[in-house]
């Protein structure tokens, strides 16, 4: 449901607990809380959720450009680059 209002939506958060989650939305432009949903521990909706942000999250550590460390001196592997 989310992604199928793409910008009506501004921010979306999940506060998770022990055994449940809540799922607040707020509207662009908007800070007041605009839906609610509490989703329990297998929820279908929260299992989609949390596999998008998991390939999301994956794709972007992918696409990190590399970086390059400076040799280790004295057998320190800690180094400082300017």
């Amino acid at each position: 449901m989310i992604g199928s209002t793409t910008g009506v939506w501004s921010s979306g958060f999940i506060l998770v607990h022990e055994d449940e989650s809540d799922l607040l939305l707020c509207k662009k432009d908007s800070l007041e809380v605009a839906r609610y949903r509490r989703i329990y521990a297998g929820d279908r909706d929260l299992n989609l959720i949390h596999s998008s942000w998991e390939q999301s999250l994956r794709r972007a550590v992918d696409e990190l450009p590399d970086i390059e460390f400076p040799p280790a001196r004295n057998g320190n592997s800690m180094a400082v680059v300017q």
